[in-house]
């Protein structure tokens, strides 16, 4: 269970009742290796800002639906977590609809942030993959599949795919992913499981090594139709430029 669970025992999903708002701010975390830090399990407008989370298997968990009850629109920010370095940790999970997470880190984790509901606005959050390259294929930094979520300024740091999505419409804009390693697998910039029907807007990317192949762009099926508008790259290090096809304006050659 969570070392913090609010809303878990008045569990209401709005504004008016005893029991609907929480807050948690400032203070120290540790999970042992084991638990999750903060787990948001019912209320509405919930805070959680200026924590530090450490030695988790998931930092914190905003849930949409716990004992019949559900959450929402919760302001996370100003928050650092550090998992327990295996493969099964993860920053941030969000399965309830509307949150704003703001000024977050990650580190030591395989997957930095997880969401399965809509409607999330993610600004300035930063994972950072540190577990070794005898984990690094597969590790991602933004996982989403639900779509119809918005990311900006979000920083994916040296993880083998920064930005998944299994489904919709996501906006990304002014987005880095940067890469220090490099290991022979791939380097995804942004991955699509199926059509691409989002919005890239002004990415800067960062490959490192001529070993993996690099990706500004992976798309799992074709007809969609969304964009990549002004990316900032250096071409000459990409090893696939299916991108193109999407393309608005023209490449910024970033040496």
């Amino acid at each position: 269970e969570a070392v913090v669970r609010m809303g878990g025992k008045d569990p209401y999903n709005e504004i008016r009742f005893v029991g609907s708002n929480y807050s948690f701010e400032g203070g120290y975390i540790d999970g042992n290796g084991k638990a999750i830090g903060i787990a948001i399990e019912g209320s509405r407008e919930t805070v959680i800002r200026g924590v530090s989370i450490k030695n988790v298997r998931i930092g914190i968990q905003v849930f949409q639906n716990y004992s019949g009850y559900a959450s929402s629109d919760a302001d996370i920010s100003d928050v650092n977590i550090t998992g327990n370095g295996t493969k099964e940790s993860i920053g941030i999970q969000l399965f309830a609809y509307d949150n704003t997470v703001t000024n977050l880190r990650t580190s030591n984790v395989y997957t930095g942030v997880e969401i399965y509901s809509s409607g999330n606005m993610l600004r300035n959050v930063h994972p950072f993959y540190n577990l070794g390259e005898g984990n690094y294929a597969g590790s991602r930094a933004f996982v989403d599949y639900a779509g119809t979520n918005f990311y900006d300024y979000c920083y994916a740091d040296n993880f083998s795919t920064g930005f998944y999505s299994e489904k919709g419409s996501n906006t990304y804009e002014n987005c880095f992913n940067y890469w220090y390693a490099d290991w022979a697998v791939e380097q995804v910039a942004f991955s699509f499981e199926g059509q691409f029907d989002s919005v890239i807007a002004y990415p800067h990317l960062g490959f490192n090594g001529r070993q993996a192949d690099r990706v500004l762009l992976k798309v799992g099926a074709e007809g969609g139709t969304g964009v990549v508008i002004t990316p900032i790259v250096d071409a000459e290090l990409l090893t696939d430029f299916g991108f193109e096809e999407y393309l608005q304006g023209r490449v910024v050659t970033k040496k």
